[in-house]
């Protein structure tokens, strides 16, 4: 489906249903600006302009198939939620990954490097010659040995924090399996519903002479006159 494909059916849902509220269109809310009077004109102005295109494009666009419009909008959904479900498992088994990393961080870098301190403090200590050496000697290994064990509580820790969330592994990871067999399902129900909603206005998406108008009246429905006046 090329980009003109997309505006044709983009113009025809936001004529005969109030906009592509879709997949397509998909972006979080944004916050609300208040606008200067400056701002409210120019919001305003694109406002009437977009009634204005519906209402001349409403003559034009063809009439659409209910059960193909409603396939579509159905589909669009479906793949939207799919889509959240996969994030969700996915982030469900990233806690997981994470919780690991801890551990192989505590173990290998953390106690490891306080190991290696002890180990360097131990050997100071034994070639100490005198008073200040050994007492230098003794505090590093003081040190180390303090970092050791903080680092071995850390560990017992992160053990645990790993086994509460290894625990539902499995179950995430068929959560994400599901998912993604459900979004590949629904992406391709949302393919053959645009194509069989682009068969069903092939005359009119044919011809390139409402081009000037749909493609206006689609970025005005889908970035709100409000968020071009905020813009």
């Amino acid at each position: 489906m090329n980009h003109r494909h997309i505006i044709c059916i983009a113009s025809i849902l936001t004529v005969t249903v109030g906009g592509l509220t879709t997949t397509w269109a998909a972006k979080p809310p944004a916050p609300v600006v208040a606008l200067a009077p400056g701002g409210q004109k120019i919001e305003a102005s694109l406002a009437a302009q977009l009634a204005s295109l519906k209402t001349e494009l409403s003559t034009s666009v063809p009439a659409v198939d209910e059960a193909n419009k409603s396939a579509l909008l159905a589909a669009k959904e479906a793949v939207k939620k799919a889509k959240a479900e996969t994030a969700a498992a996915q982030q469900q088994l990233g806690k997981i990954a994470g919780a690991a990393g801890l551990v192989g961080h505590r173990k290998n870098k953390w106690i490891a490097g306080a190991n290696k301190g002890i180990a360097a403090a131990e050997a100071a200590l034994k070639k100490a010659t005198n008073d200040t050496e050994r007492d230098a000697a003794n505090k590093d290994l003081a040190k180390w040995q303090d970092n050791l064990k903080q680092g071995q509580e850390a560990l017992v820790k992160a053990e645990a924090d790993l086994a509460a969330v290894k625990a539902d592994e499995a179950k995430h990871a068929k959560a994400l399996a599901a998912a993604k067999a459900a979004l590949a399902d629904a992406t391709a129900k949302e393919s053959s519903a645009a194509k069989a909603l682009l068969n069903s206005a092939a005359p009119f998406i044919a011809s390139d002479k409402l081009d000037a108008k749909l493609i206006p009246c689609v970025l005005l429905a889908n970035a709100t006159p409000r968020g071009l006046a905020e813009f």
